[in-house]
């Protein structure tokens, strides 16, 4: 059993190496790739929330108030109730996280 768990433990350690030499890119696990989807789509999330914070922020605090939100829009008396229902924890600011649900890019 020995002689065969030594082989095998260097080929895992060499695997990397050889991949290197050959220009081949060693397999991706299941676990990996949806470890990589995760973390892209965190990324797509953070990005579309730092848009809409670059361009309402003005204080540039992180978060939303109403004047922020409101500001700019064609119906401010619309903007203000949608507002009011995105506020989930009623601190009168959105997060980052009310924003991204806002956008529909969380649950």
């Amino acid at each position: 059993m020995k002689r065969l768990i030594i082989p095998i433990v260097a080929l895992s350690l060499l695997q990397p190496v050889f991949a290197k030499s050959t220009g081949k890119t060693p397999v991706k696990s299941k676990q990996q790739l949806e470890m990589e989807a995760k973390r892209a789509e965190r990324e797509k999330v953070r990005k579309a929330v730092d848009a809409v914070l670059k361009a309402k922020d003005t204080n540039h605090d992180g978060s939303l108030s109403k004047d922020e939100y409101i500001a700019g829009e064609a119906d401010p008396v619309a903007a203000g109730k949608k507002f009011d229902q995105l506020d989930m924890n009623h601190d009168r600011h959105l997060s980052r996280d009310e924003i991204a649900i806002s956008l529909g890019l969380k649950k």
